[in-house]
Formats: C-alpha cells, sequence, structure tokens
C-alpha cells in the first residue's frame, strides 16, 4: 500500500514539474536553433524564424522582419556559439551535446537546460551571445549588412606604446555586434526579473564582454628597407576559439549567486552586501554530476564514452567514468607509412597496421 502510495505521490510530482516547465517560455534561439542544423535558411524565407520568436507585437519580431539579413547572422551566431561549446566540452562529463537530427526533441532539450540555472546554462548564454557578436561583427565587414559597416572610430592618427600609428584598412565594428546581441538576446530576459532572467543577462554581458577584451590590433609597417617608421593599423577581433578557451576558463571559477527578491537583483552568496563581478560567469543552483542519464536534456550519462588511461584531468577515465571502471578494447588500425615520393608527382606509401587500446566507461549496473 505505502509503494502505491509513494508511485501515486511521484507521478503526481512529475506532472507537476511538467506544468512548471512548460509554463516557462522557450527562448528564441531555443526555437530557431535546431533549424540551422537540419536545413540551412536564406532571407527570403526569414518568416519561419521570425514566427518563432514570440507575439505579433514583439519589438524583436518586428526588427527580425525588417532586417533579414542581420537576423541570419544572429541565429548563425548562436549555432557558432553551440558548437564551441561541444568543442569546449568534448572531454567533460556533460559534453554539450544535443541531438540536432530532431529539432523538436533538441528544442525540448535545449529548452530544459536553459530553465536550469546552474553553471553550464551561464556558459551556454555566453557563448551564444559572444556567438552573435562574433557573427555580427564579421557580417558587417565583410559587406553583408547594409546597416553598417567597418568601424567608424577607428580612423585617424593614435599613439600607442610603441608610438604614432594610423588608423587604415576596416577595423572590426565590435561595438555594434554588441549592440545587436544586446537587443536580441538581453531584451527576452528583462520581460521577467527574476533570478534565472537575471543570471542569463548577467552571463550574456560577459560573453560580450570578452569578445571586447580579446580584440586585436593589427598593424603594417611602412619604410625604407623594412624600417617600421610608419604604421598602419586596423582592429579585428580573437579567433573564436580563443574567445571560447576564455570563457571556458571563467567556467571553471564561476561566482555563486543569490537572488535578492525585495530589489531584484543578484549578490554573492558568500557576502549578500556585494554584487557579482561583471568579470565572472555566475549560477544559483549546483550542478549534478552528469554521470548517468538525464533525459530531460538529452544526456546520455557517461556510460560508453571512451576516456584518456594516462591522462589526470577530466578526460581521464577516473575522473570520466564516474570511479565506476572503465572497459579496454585492443583493435588494429590500418594507416600510410615509409611514404616515398617518386618524380614527378607521386607519392606511394605503404599500409601499416598496429595495435591500439581504446579505452571505455563502464556503464551504471
Amino acid at each position: 500500500m505505502l509503494k502505491i502510495s509513494i508511485r501515486i505521490l511521484v507521478i503526481f510530482l512529475h506532472l507537476v514539474l511538467v506544468f512548471i516547465h512548460e509554463s516557462f517560455p522557450k527562448h528564441w534561439i531555443v526555437k530557431t536553433l535546431p533549424i540551422t542544423f537540419t536545413s540551412p535558411f536564406q532571407p527570403n524565407n526569414i518568416k519561419q524564424i521570425c514566427s518563432l520568436i514570440s507575439e505579433e507585437s514583439s519589438k524583436e519580431k518586428n526588427l527580425c522582419l525588417t532586417y533579414p539579413n542581420m537576423m541570419v547572422s544572429i541565429v548563425y551566431g548562436a549555432k557558432l556559439g553551440l558548437v564551441e561549446c561541444a568543442q569546449q566540452f568534448k572531454y567533460e562529463r556533460w559534453n554539450c551535446t544535443f541531438n540536432k537530427s530532431f529539432p523538436k526533441i533538441m528544442t525540448n532539450h535545449l529548452h530544459e537546460m536553459t530553465t536550469r540555472s546552474v553553471k553550464e546554462t551561464a556558459f551556454l548564454f555566453s557563448i551564444w551571445s559572444s556567438g552573435v557578436v562574433y557573427s555580427i561583427t564579421n557580417s558587417c565587414s565583410k559587406g553583408d549588412l547594409k546597416e553598417c559597416y567597418c568601424d567608424p572610430q577607428r580612423h585617424g592618427q593614435d599613439k600607442d606604446n610603441v608610438g604614432d600609428f594610423t588608423w587604415g584598412g576596416c577595423s572590426d565594428h565590435i561595438k555594434f555586434g554588441m549592440k545587436v546581441s544586446t537587443i536580441f538576446l538581453d531584451n527576452y530576459d528583462r520581460k521577467d526579473q527574476t533570478g534565472q532572467a537575471l543570471m542569463n543577462q548577467h552571463n550574456n554581458r560577459v560573453g560580450r564582454r570578452v569578445v571586447w577584451k580579446t580584440r586585436l590590433k593589427k598593424c603594417k609597417c611602412h619604410g625604407v628597407s623594412g624600417a617600421c617608421s610608419l604604421r598602419t593599423c586596423w582592429q579585428r577581433m580573437n579567433d573564436f576559439r580563443r574567445i571560447g578557451d576564455m570563457l571556458k576558463k571563467l567556467y571553471n571559477k564561476p561566482q555563486k549567486v543569490t537572488y535578492n527578491p525585495f530589489q531584484k537583483s543578484l549578490t554573492f552568496s558568500k557576502n549578500r552586501f556585494r554584487r557579482p563581478s561583471k568579470k565572472k560567469l555566475v549560477y544559483i543552483d549546483n550542478s549534478q554530476d552528469y554521470c548517468i542519464q538525464d533525459p530531460s536534456i538529452g544526456h546520455p550519462g557517461t556510460g560508453g564514452r571512451e576516456c584518456n588511461y594516462t591522462s589526470s584531468q577530466h578526460d581521464s577515465c577516473q575522473e570520466l567514468c564516474c570511479h565506476r571502471g572503465h572497459l579496454t578494447y585492443e583493435m588494429v588500425v590500418e594507416e600510410n607509412c615509409d611514404c616515398k615520393f617518386f618524380w614527378c608527382c607521386e607519392v606511394r606509401c605503404k599500409i601499416c597496421r598496429r595495435k591500439v587500446f581504446v579505452y571505455r566507461c563502464k556503464h551504471l549496473e
């Protein structure tokens, strides 16, 4: 009788959680991203994207319909962020992978992930935000958007610690990309000043800040015999991989915050009178260990994942396999060897075979 009562209670709680989950509106990124992985879209069918953003009267939807080329760049920027997320976490227990073959399933998993207040969600929003900045800025520099071009402030004479130089060429208009990212990402969460919304806004700003802080100044010297008596310089964004690396470092050292419902603000958990640093990613709830399967976010657990037997980092068999142990497989691989060049113009190689060992995490028994 007790078992039946507990089972009924569990079912009831599950239904309540489903109702609460469905009451949270899906972020427009969550609705649109899956489409980019299954079928390419162009400005002429941007209405499909705009229809997913919000209600008819929304500011974001009107902007979407008015600037279709910009919207394509924004969505692909978010896609760039998600691809980089998978790259940064490929050796972690949570590896930021989603089922890209089935848009509806991917949408549900992304939605569940974005309704959590954990540090993985913090990274997702920051990498999406920086991806949008990066994509829009690139589109401006390439002349793909009529609303922007090069940075108008990077012109004329200037000075740095090396000496005088002249701004020339086409400097990336990063500030414009940051502005667009703010409009399309932050406005969504400004409608609801909950702890989750404030956390997302903060991490969006961190993502944009990293793009700005990692920017580069490229220079070319002019002068007789290679002398650098005159310099022409221009501003460039850093490689997106470097931006991802920086955000991953911030993910490894985030700040835990608490939501103050009276002041509608976030405060540092260790000091309620201190606001979180604008340089840090923030989170509210502790993460699960991601050792076992979590179907709600499409996480398969770590069972069956390949691990590094000799590593002491996150990809080590001990860490990745959650101390459950691993299985060792012996495989034979074929590769080119003893390659020789023959005139002209051919390279001939032998096929060599060698044994390798592959280590995979045990499944939870």
